[in-house]
């Protein structure tokens, strides 16, 4: 392998003002145009700038995924409560914007790994409402089913963070896999590939973390990755967000269940809330049926095990 530049901390921050100011420039996207031309301008712009855009995925069987998936929707007045795909990703056609993991109109579904991230990041990005009631959904990979992860979770990770492990062996396999290569190359590399991961939690415009993710999710190859993960900015890398393929949620996962709730008050500085919960709804064999929280308090106890900064 070719001998890497490893920017510094100031290269990085010219070099990062200057790639925002000419992707800027570029021609907005259009639903019409080529995509593959359009997001060959952003690989373009971005290689100017920092030399390689590296690919790389890991597979997994889903009994070794650690983790949890959760959603959240708020409930309009035309939601549809017992349709499964209300609680999935948004259609294409209304994919209209750059997100922190997509391009436009090419969703991914963009999930959680705690309800409390899910629901707060959902209220942070719409305007509050107590009255409006918020669905939590949980996702689950179906049984015996392989996975393609492409993980960013490389640093910013607290250490007592279960995600902490995650990143340790992240960097465990890319060093395995560069093993054969110069200590300084090797340094380079994971330094660049950290400076992406740095991307999808300090990038505010998503047009570099959008179109470095389509680059993953969305490749043309054997290599896409199904399964996208990055640290969540919100909770200070002590949780982790995801995107997945449309496909891949289709045809490997199923909702598990669904809670409905209504938020009282809440703290976005702090990152907590109170909330009360009205009703749940379990998917047996693809039909939702809703319960009154009167009677099933287990069940909601069980989904929020790890919100400790809620109170019911």
């Amino acid at each position: 392998m070719k001998e890497l530049h490893c920017p510094s901390i100031q290269e990085i921050a010219f070099e990062l003002n200057m790639l925002e100011k000419e992707m800027t420039d570029i021609i907005l996207y259009d639903k019409n145009a080529s995509v593959s031309e359009y997001c060959k301008k952003i690989e373009s712009s971005i290689k100017k700038h920092f030399v390689i855009l590296p690919r790389w995925i890991s597979m997994h069987d889903e009994k070794d995924l650690p983790f949890r998936y959760f959603r959240v929707r708020r409930g309009f007045p035309d939601f549809h409560k017992h349709l499964i795909s209300e609680y999935s990703y948004r259609p294409a056609i209304s994919s209209t914007d750059f997100q922190r993991a997509n391009i436009p109109y090419h969703p991914v579904m963009y999930c959680a790994s705690e309800p409390m991230t899910a629901l707060l990041e959902t209220i942070r990005n719409n305007e509050f409402d107590s009255s409006v009631p918020y669905h939590i959904s949980e996702w689950v990979f179906r049984p015996n089913v392989s996975v393609s992860n492409t993980s960013f979770v490389l640093e910013n990770v607290p250490t007592e963070s279960e995600f902490g492990i995650l990143s340790d062996g992240n960097l465990k396999k890319i060093n395995d896999k560069l093993s054969s290569e110069s200590p300084k190359t090797r340094n380079d590399l994971i330094n660049v590939l950290k400076f992406y991961c740095k991307l999808f939690i300090t990038d505010s415009k998503y047009l570099i973390s959008g179109c470095l993710a389509h680059k993953y999710v969305y490749a043309n190859d054997e290599y896409f990755s199904e399964l996208l993960s990055y640290p969540s900015f919100q909770t200070g890398g002590r949780s982790v967000n995801f995107a997945i393929h449309p496909n891949t949620v289709m045809q490997k996962m199923e909702l598990k269940q669904v809670v409905r709730v209504f938020v009282k008050n809440v703290d976005l500085v702090n990152w907590k809330c109170e909330i009360s919960c009205d009703a749940i709804a379990i998917n047996n064999s693809g039909v939702l049926k809703w319960h009154n929280f009167i009677g099933n308090e287990q069940l909601f106890k069980d989904l929020f095990l790890t919100m400790n900064a809620c109170k019911q």
